[in-house]
């Protein structure tokens, strides 16, 4: 059943939200404003008054421009005139402190560590595809890579934000925390869809959202929002219908011109225009698919209930059907999983906790790596786009591996062999499965002086989230991650690792 906007209850989601920031609780308060902003009804004053108690939060947390920024959306949206003067006040006292302040920009460190591809701008330039008969597509480097390396920086082509999960936990209010779009964190700047109550997006993400997908969504977003990996097929087939203006038959023409092309990558077409959607679903439709067979019972009951899309799918049903397949197929074997961090999450020091699913998207460059159970890469999700970072040393010529599910780490030998033939297809021979390597539990320590450097970094680490402070830190972990690299596996090593992604999820999250 579709949630229609109401103003009823956008006050009750408001009066929620003031009574847990009263508590000073305020992860819970910014959630109750959000949902206020999405059922306060159009024109309302509701709007306004959520904005403006969702400047209060930025205020009481310090972030004085995403304060003036809410004080703004409020006048913008129909705030009491009778109340102007408490905002006026407010946004005296930011600009008061922004001015005592003396901020200096903080350095991106997210970006890409070498020269970028000339064909494929966000990577690096030393990164080559090679076939071969044992690894298939796979991508190698024409120069040695360092750990620390960022050598890819790539954006999802179509990812869909997830709210329920039957294999992960996930916030289920993720759509009140992230944009629709993007996937970021933005819960202090996300502006509602205009007629569901369901969807928010960073502000330049909600024209570039309507015109490429929601259109098609917003009427049935809620049983989107709820089917998984059925909502992935179907934003497929929303972007490609889009990208035809909404025509069928032109969907239909291209669709069949792929299956005459050759099997294409993301190193065969031009990337430079990242708004060429057609090229980006010629290499997706284009990837080797699976043989199963997908039950599309609930795509069908989605688009039948679709008031706008029921007529397309009753005359072209055998189409429709054949392309969702395609993608259920696709998406099996070639979407990741994306990871992100909350507000709720601010003061967690477990690196476990730092990584919480918010989605699943398709990263054209990066379904081309390979998985190995001791990769030498890690993937860093930040802002929509997801960091390729290199955790050891990768000589040149040699291959770059991620690690899909399964790592030696946690997981013995015959466990990940078996998960990774049912899910994957293929029989794990690794440099973990090839030399057997125990799990963490089971490694031994092979320098004690090592093993006294790494508990040090790891308590210096683990006990600040101060970024400039940790820097020098993360440094001496990357150089000793590398010299050490011939006594790996180890348990020195192995922990090592781990501060390398603890101060990497902390720079995500900034």
């Amino acid at each position: 059943m579709r949630l229609t906007k109401s103003d009823e209850k956008a006050n009750l989601y408001r009066f929620e939200g003031n009574n847990f920031y009263k508590a000073k609780k305020f992860y819970d308060a910014i959630i109750n404003y959000n949902k206020s902003l999405c059922f306060s009804e159009i024109e309302s004053e509701n709007l306004g008054l959520a904005y403006a108690n969702r400047s209060a939060i930025c205020f009481e947390l310090r972030m004085f421009d995403k304060c003036l920024k809410n004080i703004s959306l409020a006048r913008a949206h129909n705030y009491p005139k009778e109340n102007s003067e408490i905002l006026k006040n407010r946004e005296k006292k930011c600009l008061e402190f922004i001015a005592r302040t003396k901020s200096s920009a903080c350095k991106e460190f997210f970006k890409l560590s070498h020269k970028c591809h000339e064909k494929i701008p966000y990577i690096v330039n030393s990164l080559e595809m090679k076939v071969n008969e044992k690894y298939g597509r796979h991508v190698v480097t024409n120069e040695d890579l360092h750990v620390g390396d960022i050598v890819a920086i790539e954006e999802s082509f179509c990812n869909v934000l997830l709210t329920q999960s039957k294999f992960v936990d996930v916030d289920q209010n993720n759509n009140f925390l992230r944009c629709s779009y993007c996937l970021k964190s933005n819960e202090f700047e996300l502006i509602p869809c205009k007629s569901c109550c369901s969807s928010m997006f960073c502000k330049e993400c909600y024209n570039k959202a309507q015109t490429r997908f929601h259109i098609y969504e917003c009427p049935v977003i809620e049983q989107l929002l709820t089917s998984g990996s059925v909502h992935i097929a179907l934003r497929i087939f929303f972007i490609a219908l889009s990208a035809f203006d909404g025509s069928i038959e032109k969907l239909k023409t291209f669709m069949n011109e792929i299956d005459k092309e050759k099997s294409l990558t993301i190193f065969d077409i031009d990337v430079k225009e990242t708004s060429n959607v057609k090229n980006y679903l010629k290499v997706l439709n284009s990837l080797t698919r699976s043989t199963t067979i997908f039950p599309l019972t609930q795509h069908e009951m989605i688009l039948q209930s679709h008031q706008e899309l029921s007529k397309i799918w009753n005359e072209n049903k055998e189409f429709i059907r054949e392309f969702l397949q395609r993608q259920c197929q696709t998406n099996d074997h070639y979407f990741h999983g994306i990871f992100g961090s909350n507000l709720n999450e601010l003061k967690s020091t477990a690196i476990n906790d730092l990584q919480q699913s918010i989605g699943s998207g398709w990263f054209p460059f990066c379904s081309l790596i390979n998985h190995s159970c001791c990769s030498n890469i890690m993937r860093i999700y930040k802002d929509g786009k997801v960091a390729i970072v290199v955790s050891r040393f990768i000589l040149k010529g040699s291959q770059l591996f991620d690690c899909y599910k399964t790592s030696f780490i946690n997981t013995p030998k015959a466990e990940r062999q078996l998960k990774l033939q049912s899910e994957f297809g293929f029989l794990c021979d690794c440099e973990a499965c090839e030399g057997n390597f125990s799990i963490l539990q089971k490694l031994p320590i092979k320098d004690l002086n090592l093993a006294k450097a790494t508990k040090s970094l790891e308590i210096e680490m683990m006990i600040s989230d101060n970024l400039n402070k940790n820097y020098k830190k993360f440094q001496e972990c990357c150089r000793l991650i590398e010299e050490h690299r011939n006594k790996f596996p180890c348990v020195e090593l192995v922990l090592l690792q781990k501060c390398f992604a603890f101060y990497l999820l902390l720079q995500a999250r900034k």
